[in-house]
């Protein structure tokens, strides 16, 4: 990566702080938005935001390619029948947060976003975190252990809240009907219309991660619990 570090962005010394800076304004508006449905999470989520400037210049010692908001609404599937036998053939889109970062902060992001919090802490996180780094081991990583892993994994689980202010706060507010109508009715936006099979956007129903189930709610929202 050291060939592509002069457009990769990494959260460090300015860039660190100036994410802290909008962090703790977006923790402000939406703390306040949504002070009655929040209750004792106020706090909670205001001291985080606090945090994040020195987080996100955190070095745990390894780092790699991040989406930076890798979650069930940014992977399109293939329709049903469609995919190839190790159930390939899911595409990720929404690339412009590319950067460098600690390994496991998409792990966190997407289960986070993903699964309740009960279920995830309590049944699923060790062996989800276990069959990742496995995964990695085939791709010829062999010097990231379960633990390290782990650990970047609990770092990482920041990202949940601090993209939802964010997001709630800064983004263009509007119905999800009205963002609807930005996407091509067949659901190939952001690939082209020369792929093939044809790719639309995860719709009501389940997706299967390692024997875990993880439901759709809807195309344009994932999120079951964001809780670390």
């Amino acid at each position: 990566m050291s060939d592509h570090r002069e457009w990769l962005s990494t959260l460090t010394g300015k860039r660190g702080a100036f994410l802290g800076t909008i962090a703790v304004s977006a923790a402000e508006v939406f703390t306040t938005r949504y002070a009655d449905e929040l209750g004792d999470d106020v706090d909670t989520l205001r001291r985080s935001a606090e945090l994040t400037g020195r987080w996100a210049a955190f070095d745990p010692g390894t780092s790699a390619l991040v989406h930076g908001d890798y979650r069930l609404d940014n992977l399109m599937f293939p329709p049903t029948g469609a995919r190839d036998a190790a159930g390939g053939g899911v595409a990720t889109v929404d690339w412009q947060t590319l950067a460098i970062g600690p390994p496991a902060r998409d792990l966190a992001y997407f289960l986070a976003t993903s699964m309740h919090v009960d279920e995830r802490r309590c049944a699923h996180e060790r062996a989800l975190v276990h069959e990742y780094v496995d995964a990695l081991r085939a791709l010829g990583v062999d010097d990231y252990s379960d633990d390290r892993c782990f650990a970047d994994y609990r770092l990482g689980v920041l990202q949940g809240p601090m993209i939802t202010m964010i997001g709630a706060a800064y983004a263009t507010r509007g119905t999800v009907g009205e963002r609807r109508r930005d996407v091509p009715r067949d659901g190939e936006a952001c690939v082209g219309r020369a792929a093939r099979p044809r790719l639309v956007r995860a719709r009501r129903g389940d997706v299967a991660l390692s024997g875990v189930t993880v439901r759709a709610h809807e195309s344009t929202t994932a999120v079951t619990g964001c809780g670390a």
